[in-house]
């Protein structure tokens, strides 16, 4: 008899130390690491593989129009907040991360110099990030991913198509290991390169010297 009850004492702590494994190993999420309860801005600063895009979206001003100067919040705390959006965020190494840290460096020149000019000038030049990079890889609701091709219209009002069949997004690849992260505020996935941005006569005009 007391063979038997050592045997399944024994047997209890050996199925409980295997729930406990199970739980450590699919259930705990780790301080720093990505989960559906974290924002999309949670997730994309987590994710090492859009420390570029990150970068570049916490020092970009959130402007409404080509004409707002309010600059209260940046890209990074727009997708902090409880409002639901997708984001097709570029890889790190696909794309000249650096042209647009270095336009938002102008940016920050300009402003510091106080001239009415320059200051408008440095608006400008945050709105040609705004609406060429952030805005083009941000729209706001989720998307199916069900669906073979959809509409997607941007933040910056331009119109793509998301192919989930095809695991592909304005004819840029789909990283299939980061493809589709819920956060709690919207869906992150993760391009293999840039979103290319859809340029129109005005939109040319204004960036070009």
């Amino acid at each position: 008899m007391n063979k038997y009850i050592l045997k399944t004492a024994l047997l209890t702590v050996f199925i409980a130390m295997g729930f406990a494994s199970c739980s450590d190993d699919h259930f705990d999420i780790r301080p720093g690491s990505a989960s559906e309860e974290s924002t999309l801005w949670q997730n994309i600063i987590t994710n090492n593989n859009t420390n570029d895009f990150a970068a570049i979206l916490s020092r970009t001003k959130f402007m409404r129009s080509e004409t707002d100067r309010s600059g209260s919040i940046t890209y990074a705390e727009l997708l902090d907040q409880p409002q639901t959006f997708s984001v097709w965020a570029p890889i790190d190494g696909s794309y000249n991360a650096q042209e647009y840290n270095d336009i938002l460096d102008q940016r920050d020149a300009l402003m510091n110099s106080g001239e009415a000019d320059d200051v408008k000038k440095a608006w400008q030049l945050n709105y040609q990030v705004a609406n060429q990079f952030a805005l083009n890889h941000i729209a706001r609701f989720n998307y199916e991913s069900n669906m073979d091709q959809q509409k997607v219209r941007m933040l910056n009002s331009k119109v793509y198509y998301y192919n989930a069949g095809k695991n592909e997004f304005n004819g840029v690849g789909i990283n299939p290991e980061l493809a589709r992260l819920n956060s709690s505020n919207g869906t992150l996935h993760v391009l293999e390169g840039i979103s290319p941005f859809a340029y129109n006569i005005y939109d040319y005009l204004g960036s070009s010297p």
